[in-house]
């Protein structure tokens, strides 16, 4: 008996979804830090690249990339300079692209990727859909 086609690719197209699923962004290789400091900056405006704060932390001013600025409005994420944050993230030196964003005095906590490494704005079939936002601690 011959096995249909239509089976096999279906298969085929499963199997690689969830492989891909299982797989880290080439982001999620790099050492996991926690930085907190006060934010000298903000650049989070449409147009000019990805959105990034410096943080100042002890002696040293690191930039912590975030996420697209549609993203970042969508969870009503408006840091200030002179705040002060919590940041986790993947070292890429000598910056960090955020895990998650923490303001201690808000009591609020922004989620930019999940515990694999993946941006939480991604879409489509694979997409982390309820597990998006802004959350409260």
């Amino acid at each position: 008996m011959k096995t249909p086609a239509l089976v096999i690719a279906v298969a085929a197209a499963t199997t690689m979804i969830w492989s891909l699923r299982a797989a880290q962004p080439p982001v999620a290789s790099n050492p996991t830090v926690t930085v907190e400091g006060k934010i000298q900056k903000v650049q989070i405006t449409p147009g000019q690249g990805m959105p990034f704060i410096e943080l100042q932390s002890g002696e040293s001013t690191v930039k912590v990339f975030l996420g697209p600025v549609r993203f970042l409005m969508e969870q009503d994420f408006n840091p200030k300079a002179g705040m002060t944050v919590r940041v986790k993230g993947y070292r890429m030196n000598p910056d960090i692209v955020a895990i998650s964003v923490t303001i201690p005095s808000e009591k609020r906590t922004l989620k930019l990727r999940d515990e694999k490494g993946w941006p939480m704005w991604r879409g489509g079939m694979m997409g982390r859909g309820a597990m998006r936002g802004m959350g409260r601690q």
